[in-house]
């Protein structure tokens, strides 16, 4: 049974499974088809089954569904979203990068058990309920009645967060410290008498729900905004009005998908014609045509200067400054794990950025920072929604990395790492540059040249490759991605200002300097040279020496004299 395959923690007992579109129980008229016990499960409430119980339900219910006991017994709790009316009230809530399932109609996000009692089966939020002590949800690996399987998220499983599940939001423990207060019982609201005040903890719920009863009696919303208001000041302590005018936003949102739904009743599928329909919004960027929103690597060797051009980005987006010498950045909060950093070091960075000039108010940075698979994605998740930040800079990857696991799939180890913090970047919509390094060895393609597996650069969104000569101040940014352009920009590394600056298309770049380079030789040749003679000079090979002064002929730059010889006009 391959949906036994669940971390241990869990305990398990065997559900109704799904056959022939229909409830194994034989009931035509179930109302929970493939979701309740097989058999009486109440002891397992309290104690998990042994291996031989597991063994023989497996032989006794071949092809069953299963269920996951939450609360002090598996040590988690799930928080249950139902449909598009459920996903809509989370919408914008801090949800940390847990283990989560996707279910028939929503998802399952699995949290640490607490440690006080958890109610089960509460309706916490329109559309959200929360499975605690004495409850169950279905695990993945089994059959809805739709005919889709429950399966683990991508980046979100026990495979990809071996630590297990994370610590419940503060939001949704305040919630559960409110229904635990009132005996556990779902909440009943009345508009009538909502006016007389709401108690912290329960204000985000009742105001939504007043709205949602507005929108239902046909006030308009300009008529809901003004009760709503009203009612948010008399809330104990009064309820911020900008918050509560979102909560009717949200009502007459949600009510508009209700509805829509109601009259679709049809998968959620689209059509070709109906995709090609959809307006969709642009990326944001952090740097026009370079840098968008998503998972963005840095690869270069060591010690070529991919900190230096990350922190001038940084300081330039922080500021609303230009970045790389040419394009005006839109000013956003930023943080920059610096984790190869000493403070002295950083601040001598920073220092010789700014040119002696202020530091930036949204520049927050980190020189210590627990790796991934140690809480560092919590954290991490955490300090993006405090700063608000829409750029952030890991400096390096191999400083919050994960381990390899025994004979684990690299690649996946691979995919699974910068999924994880793609997630991070998708949920918030912003950019997340982790600077990493390249191999040893030589290939055509850049993205070959990046250190690890092809798992890094595919789950990445962009990928910039910086290459540079040592000793010469000229280096070669290669950069390629799903909403950029694949391009290569020549970039030159200014000592007094401390930062990198765009030159130009490298291509370009590279021609602009052989010109030069010809232009040089005639000028300091006693008389008029041939290919031959130029191209021994600068030590290129002939055949491109003879076809760029060709073209430099043509636009007047070298006049070509008798004998095949060339010379200044």
């Amino acid at each position: 049974m391959t949906n036994l395959n669940l971390p241990s923690v869990f305990s398990l007992i065997p559900l109704h499974g799904i056959k022939g579109g229909r409830c194994t129980c034989g009931n035509p008229a179930c109302d929970k088809p493939g979701k309740h016990p097989r058999l009486p499960w109440e002891e397992y409430k309290a104690r998990k089954p042994t291996p031989e119980e597991l063994a023989r339900w497996r032989k006794q219910f071949p092809g069953c569904n299963w269920g996951i006991v939450t609360g002090q017994v598996g040590g988690v709790i799930v928080l249950d979203i139902d449909g598009p009316e459920g996903a809509e009230v989370v919408k914008g809530k801090h949800i940390p990068l847990t283990w989560a399932v996707s279910t028939g109609k929503g998802v399952h996000y699995y949290f640490k058990h607490p440690g006080p009692p958890v109610p089960n089966g509460v309706r916490i939020l329109p559309g959200v309920d929360i499975r605690g002590d004495g409850g169950y949800v279905v695990a993945p690996g089994s059959v809805h009645v739709s005919g889709r399987k429950y399966e683990w998220i991508p980046a979100m499983s026990p495979d990809d967060l071996p630590d297990g599940p994370a610590p419940a939001p503060r939001w949704l423990l305040e919630l559960l410290q409110g229904k635990k207060q009132s005996g556990g019982k779902r909440e009943k609201i009345n508009p009538v008498n909502v006016l007389n005040g709401v108690p912290e903890g329960m204000r985000d719920t009742t105001l939504f729900r007043y709205a949602c009863r507005l929108r239902t009696q046909g006030l308009t919303k300009e008529e809901a905004t003004r009760l709503v208001l009203e009612a948010a000041r008399n809330c104990q302590p009064p309820f911020p009005e900008e918050t509560a005018r979102e909560k009717v936003e949200s009502a007459w949102k949600y009510a508009r998908c209700r509805e829509e739904a109601a009259k679709l009743n049809t998968p959620s599928g689209f059509s070709a014609k109906d995709l090609l329909k959809k307006d969709f919004p642009e990326p944001s960027w952090v740097i026009p045509g370079l840098l968008p929103e998503g998972l963005a690597i840095l690869a270069g060797r060591p010690k070529i200067g991919k900190s230096w051009l990350a922190l001038g980005i940084a300081v330039a987006v922080a500021s609303g400054g230009v970045a790389l010498g040419k394009t005006k950045t839109e000013k956003a909060s930023v943080l920059y794990l610096a984790l190869e950093d000493s403070l002295r070091r950083l601040k001598s960075r920073l220092t010789s950025v700014l040119q002696r000039g202020e530091a930036p108010d949204g520049l927050h940075f980190y020189t210590e920072f627990p790796r991934l698979d140690q809480g560092g994605l919590q954290t991490l998740e955490e300090a993006v929604t405090g700063h608000q930040a829409k750029f952030i800079v890991i400096d390096t990857l191999g400083k919050v990395r994960p381990p390899g696991r025994k004979n684990a799939d690299l690649y996946q180890q691979d995919y699974g790492t910068i999924s994880s913090l793609k997630a991070v970047a998708d949920r918030y919509h912003a950019a997340v540059l982790l600077i990493h390094h390249l191999n040893k060895g030589t290939h055509l393609d850049p993205l070959d040249t990046i250190s690890g597996t092809t798992g890094i650069s595919g789950a990445a969104d962009t990928v910039w490759v910086l290459k540079k000569e040592r000793g010469k101040a000229d280096a070669v940014l290669f950069a390629t991605g799903r909403d950029i352009e694949e391009k290569e920009l020549a970039l030159q590394f200014d000592t007094l200002t401390m930062s990198w600056q765009i030159l130009g298309e490298a291509e370009e770049y590279r021609l602009s300097e052989e010109r030069r380079q010809v232009l040089k030789v005639l000028k300091e040749a006693s008389g008029p040279l041939t290919p031959k003679e130029i191209a021994s000079v600068l030590g290129r090979p002939y055949g491109a020496v003879a076809k760029l002064l060709h073209v430099m002929v043509r636009g007047g730059a070298v006049k070509a004299g008798t004998y095949g010889k060339y010379t200044l006009p």
